[in-house]
């Protein structure tokens, strides 16, 4: 057998049988860079103090829940919510922890399972995900630096969102929810 031979059957076959990454080299699915870009965005939306533009990230009929109500619902109250914070913005970083398609899959990690606080889920609120509708589970950290009365504060929440991948392929965030 020739040489190219053998790098060409090596090369259907090894793939196949799951050599095809360098050990430790994670992939992520196209999706996951779409909401790692979409964080990005959003930080950047806030240091410019584009509150309309943060909240325009969000889904027309999406929710924002804290763990004792809902704190916005529907376009008017996202806007209104992150509207408060207009002239107070400093610094924003959301720190990816976990990311999955699956909520079962979410709640079985260890992320999760590490949480003392962990983020309400939205049944308790009486929210429910379409059944038809392409999600995706987003666990992390919001470090999020504001000024009031003239000092930086910095608040630390662990955050889960989820996002919901439109016709168009673009993500909104359905619900974020916050401890």
């Amino acid at each position: 057998m020739t040489y190219f031979r053998i790098l060409f059957i090596l090369s259907i076959f090894l793939p196949i049988a799951g050599f095809s990454q360098a050990e430790g080299e994670v992939s992520s699915p196209p999706s996951y860079d779409k909401i790692f870009e979409l964080h990005r965005q959003m930080e950047n939306s806030w240091k410019e103090d584009d509150m309309r533009g943060i909240a325009a990230y969000y889904d027309t009929d999406g929710y924002l829940l804290n763990p004792s109500e809902v704190v916005a619902s529907g376009e008017n109250d996202i806007i209104a919510y992150w509207e408060k914070m207009k002239g107070k913005a400093v610094s924003w970083r959301l720190e990816e922890q976990f990311m999955s398609t699956s909520l079962e899959e979410m709640l079985g990690s260890e992320p999760w399972k590490a949480l003392k606080e962990k983020p309400p889920l939205w049944e308790q609120f009486e929210v429910s995900l379409d059944d038809k509708g392409t999600y995706y589970f987003d666990l992390g950290i919001s470090h999020l630096t504001y000024t009031s009365e003239g000092e930086e504060h910095t608040s630390v929440v662990t955050y889960l969102m989820v996002l919901e991948q439109k016709e168009d392929g673009s993500l909104k965030i359905q619900i974020d929810t916050y401890n």
